[in-house]
């Protein structure tokens, strides 16, 4: 009898580590649904931050782009703000004196000799001025003229094929 009181004793204790192992075993089930809930909303959490992700990629790339236009057009107006130097000097002669014409059409005096064309705003092979930048331009110019009173002697400053300035010379007959 002794021994089935140690047997049912044994078995008493077998049955209770049994029901805390059945416990123990609920609980990590309900640890294991809780974990799996878990996982499921990081899942979904993940894959929101990819498309968001995506998204400010696209973003990004739009940035840069529009960031690469503004640098060149700050760039562009900062060229355009530089203040530009224009001068020229220029002569119909090397050197001395000598006579040009007479015309008897107008004729554009094309002053070959250059002594100074800074922003090389001036062509010596047409005679033309082409202003890069508004501004002021002072323009100098002599005539003389030989000759007869019926030949006046003449010169015209044109700015967009418009007279600007006419300077005429007319003499008595072998001035």
């Amino acid at each position: 009898e002794r021994e089935l009181d140690k047997l049912k004793q044994q078995d008493q204790a077998n049955k209770k580590e049994l029901e805390l192992q059945e416990r123990e075993l609920d609980k990590l089930k309900q640890q294991d649904q809780a974990n799996k809930k878990e996982l499921e909303l990081q899942k979904r959490e993940l894959d929101k931050l990819k498309q968001q992700d995506q998204a400010h990629e696209g973003e990004l790339i739009t940035i840069k782009a529009s960031a690469n236009i503004t640098e060149n057009q700050v760039e562009t107006l900062r060229r355009e703000a530089e203040v530009k130097q224009v001068a020229f000097s220029a002569s119909l002669m090397d050197s001395g004196s000598g006579d040009v014409g007479p015309f008897n059409a107008k004729t554009t005096l094309v002053f070959r000799r250059v002594v100074t064309n800074i922003g090389n705003a001036y062509n010596p092979n047409t005679g033309f001025f082409i202003a890069p930048v508004r501004g002021v331009y002072h323009f100098v110019f002599h005539i003389h003229g030989h000759g007869h009173a019926s030949h006046p002697t003449g010169a015209v400053l044109f700015k967009n094929g418009e007279k600007t300035f006419i300077a005429y010379e007319q003499q008595p007959s072998h001035f």
